[in-house]
This record gives structure tokens, sequence and C-alpha cells, in this order.
């Protein structure tokens, strides 16, 4: 479980601000070798950003279920552990919502998955992992059938998370 600071970012898109968000979800890790495992995991992530327009406060919600396979590598030590995470990540479009001063507008143009690229860092103490993540967009989310002359706009996540193992 954890905070998600997530905002949009791409060449067209304006000032706005990093939207607030939780994720939770589950892992397994499939061990490679002494400190190397494949980490794929479920996640439930709220993303999306805030800003300031012409007619309000302007918030973009959206809800994905991700799905990172993560590689990790643990460095073996007593007491804490650093771990060090790096892989892809699909996301599938789980709800939308666009809201101008606190009233909802018709939103039908996002996609339904996102891809990224994750890059973390964290730390294990005996069976307590915190983590810190950063999801990087690596696709235009706007579902417009021309994109010759669209704007690119893409994902992009700072995550605090805590959790246990079960070893």
């Amino acid at each position: 479980a954890g905070l998600s600071l997530a905002k949009i970012t791409g060449d067209d898109v304006g000032d706005v601000n990093s939207k607030a968000g939780f994720m939770i979800g589950g892992f397994a890790a499939f061990p490679l070798g002494e400190n190397t495992a494949i980490q794929p995991e479920i996640l439930y992530t709220q993303k999306g950003a805030e800003a300031d327009g012409p007619l309000g406060k302007e918030k973009l919600s959206l809800d994905y279920i991700d799905v990172p396979v993560l590689f990790r590598f643990t460095v073996a030590g007593e007491g804490a552990q650093p771990i060090f995470l790096l892989g892809p990540s699909i996301g599938f479009k789980a709800s939308d919502k666009f809201t101008v001063d606190g009233t909802e507008v018709e939103l039908g143009n996002i996609k339904g998955t996102d891809f990224g690229l994750v890059f973390g860092l964290g730390v294990l103490i005996k069976q307590f992992v915190g983590e810190v993540r950063y999801n990087l967009g690596l696709t235009n989310i706007l579902d417009i059938p021309d994109e010759s002359n669209v704007a690119s706009i893409k994902n992009s996540v700072i995550s605090l998370q805590a959790g246990f193992t079960f070893n």
C-alpha cells in the first residue's frame, strides 16, 4: 500500500500540479539467484493531475490496474537490505473522470491501456519493505483516431510504498 503523486507530462501539457492518490496491491518474488528475483505485481493505482484553469479547479482522475514485472536485486547482508527494482509495467484503465470546479465533464478519449517503465529503490528489514518508485509513462494516453497532429500526454507517477513479505 502507498501514496501516489501523479501528474501528466507532454510537450503540449500546460502548468499542471501533482495529484495525490493511493495505491494498493500485492506481489510475488520468484528467485533467479541468491540476490535476484523476478517480481510480478498487481496494483490498483490512482493517477491523473490537477490544474487551475480558466473556469476553476480542474482535476483529471485516472484509476488503473497496473501490472509491473520487475527485476529485483537485493543487497545481501544483516539488518537493512537495500533493494533495486527495474522493469516494464502495463496499466489497464479502470475509470476516468474530469471535473471542472466540482462539475463532472464528459471524457471519452483516454486509452484503455498504458505502458510504462518502473524504477525503484527500497529497503527490506526482516519482513518489512519500504520503497520509493518512479513510473515513467511511455505511451500517449489520448485515444484520438488521427494522432498525426495530437498532443502527446503521458502518465508520470512517484510512489511511496510500504508492506510486508511472507517468506
